[in-house]
């Protein structure tokens, strides 16, 4: 038992919303019971049940639980104490539902991180401390996590440096040849590629977007047509433009477009 177990849990419950919830628990169910043994599959069955009902209790208190740690006026507010107090909910809430076992197979690596991102927080809230003090404390803390979250951080880091140094860049109206280099500078040349390629990809895609808005701005446009064939039409065009794993993302961006005209417009 461990946190991929979870994650095989999540990646079925996350299809909650596109279908009923009963069908989606039995489909995780079925699952069980074709990957494992018999034994290991009632302990399963049994893990899922907790599961699924901290799920359900975190729901209900979601309010509580996300909302309110958002709800202060001021981002002052947001300290390590008021964190540390919605994170205790949290844990009292899984202790409720979640054998000890469970719970320290599912969220030990999440639990550490939060614990050294509070005991961060709480160090850089410290005014008594020096900021030679406080960056010493953060880098003792840093040493004592499990190997993988340093590396995570190491990693998150890296991406919230590219992110400002790429900001600044567009700022400076700089040029391909010097993001190259920005980037390079701190992930190395084959991340930099694959970077490269991933801009292509946004970009084509951001063209293909382009291109189909106009085309069902068209199609839309033909009053001479029924509404029913206008909206045939733009099913039709939109399978010829997109693949069936594009679809959903594609009508998800129709509708932000048409909200966007609407409001826009009065």
């Amino acid at each position: 038992m461990n946190a991929d177990v979870r994650r095989v849990f999540d990646f079925f419950l996350n299809a909650v919303g596109e279908e009923q919830p009963k069908r989606v628990s039995d489909r995780i169910r079925a699952y069980i019971r074709w990957q494992l043994p018999l034994p290991a599959a009632e302990q399963a069955l049994l893990v899922l049940q907790e599961y699924l009902a901290l799920r359900d209790a975190m729901t209900l208190e979601q309010h509580d639980l996300k909302v309110n740690a958002y709800r202060f006026s001021d981002e002052a507010d947001l300290t390590a104490s008021t964190l540390q107090q919605q994170k205790q909910k949290l844990l009292d809430m899984r202790s409720r539902y979640l054998s000890p076992e469970v719970d320290r197979a599912f969220y030990e690596e999440e639990d550490i991180f939060d614990d050294y991102t509070l005991s961060k927080l709480a160090l850089m809230e410290d005014d008594e401390m020096s900021s030679a003090d406080k960056s010493a404390a953060i880098a003792s803390l840093e040493a004592g996590l499990p190997l993988a979250i340093q590396e995570q951080i190491v990693a998150v880091s890296r991406i919230q440096l590219l992110a400002k140094l790429r900001k600044t860049w567009q700022m400076e109206q700089g040029d391909a040849a010097g993001l190259r280099q920005l980037r390079e500078s701190v992930v190395g040349a084959a991340a930099a590629d694959r970077l490269e390629q991933l801009d292509q990809k946004r970009l084509n895609w951001h063209s293909r977007v382009d291109a189909w808005m106009q085309t069902r701005n068209h199609i839309l446009a033909q009053e001479a047509l029924a509404f029913q064939d206008r909206q045939a039409g733009v099913s039709r065009a939109r399978a010829e433009n997109f693949d069936t794993s594009e679809l959903k993302r594609v009508q998800a961006l129709e509708k932000l477009h048409d909200y966007s005209s609407v409001n826009g417009s009065q």
